[in-house]
């Protein structure tokens, strides 16, 4: 009897193993986001990553990237919000950061969402407040998002593959990569 669990529970782990060693992690270096001051945990690509810059309507500066490694795509959003007054409370930032993310949804078509997580932290800025959802596109793509707010920035960490990110240690090593 013994024997025969001992030789299930190895087919198992068996099985398991080889189910993940398909999926390689990137490795990841600190890059700096443009001249920000801030940094991104970033997958390491054959090519510089290079951010673009743009302005939203309200005169804030975006900067963005993305960039493919494997089978997943990894991007990295950051806004320099142009007018957030000192006297912002936590609660206004959190709304801030979630009419982001809901703006973000209707650019990247996703159809459907498991629901905002709060009360996420950074332990290397104290005041920055995360929020993670999990996202479905009209393309079946399965996305994983987090955002942050600290200070008068936003960033927003996105991976998004045909399926589930298979490694989840990996997946928050990255989504909880930004610093400000």
């Amino acid at each position: 009897m013994k024997r025969s669990i001992f030789l299930a529970i190895m087919m198992f782990a068996t099985v398991i193993a080889f189910s993940q060693n398909n999926f390689i992690p990137p490795r990841f270096n600190k890059t700096a986001i443009s001249n920000t001051g801030c940094f991104a945990y970033l997958p390491v690509g054959k090519t510089e990553i290079k951010f673009d810059q743009t302005y939203s309507p309200d005169s804030s500066v975006i900067y963005s990237a993305e960039i493919e490694s494997g089978e997943f795509k990894y991007g990295v959003i950051l806004v320099k919000v142009y007018s957030m007054p000192e006297s912002t409370s936590q609660e206004e930032k959190q709304s801030l950061l979630i009419s982001y993310l809901d703006y973000l949804k209707v650019n990247f078509e996703i159809k459907k969402s498991v629901g905002y997580g709060k009360g996420h932290t950074l332990a290397s800025e104290a005041d920055a407040q995360g929020v993670i959802d999990y996202w479905e596109d009209k393309d079946h793509f399965q996305w994983a998002v987090k955002g942050w707010i600290a200070k008068d920035k936003i960033a927003v960490m996105l991976v998004s593959g045909k399926q589930e990110y298979p490694n989840v240690n990996t997946l928050n090593l990255f989504l909880d990569g930004i610093r400000f």
